[in-house]
């Protein structure tokens, strides 16, 4: 299947390095089934409490928020507690 540019994302670099590791038969698997499995954020592992979080300086970066600004951080709380949320 070719990838198809969509208008809101913007194209990385060629020589961008995309990681992810998953072990052989779940590589396999998603060859041979041709489907993505998708699995709910509250079925997460509770050893990882930031696991499916972004990060704060991320979420800074994508509302454009100051970092140590009192109205700032109070946006960037009600992000993250939004994010916890779902």
């Amino acid at each position: 299947m070719p990838i198809t540019p969509h208008y809101a994302c913007v194209e990385p670099s060629g020589d961008t390095v995309v990681c992810r590791f998953m072990d052989l038969p779940k590589f396999r698997d998603l060859f041979a089934s041709e489907e993505l499995y998708f699995r709910r954020t509250d079925l997460f592992k509770d050893d990882d409490p930031w696991e499916a979080l972004p990060s704060d300086a991320y979420v800074r970066k994508a509302l454009g928020l100051r970092r140590f600004d009192l109205h700032d951080e109070l946006q960037l709380n009600n992000a993250q507690a939004f994010n916890r949320h779902f």
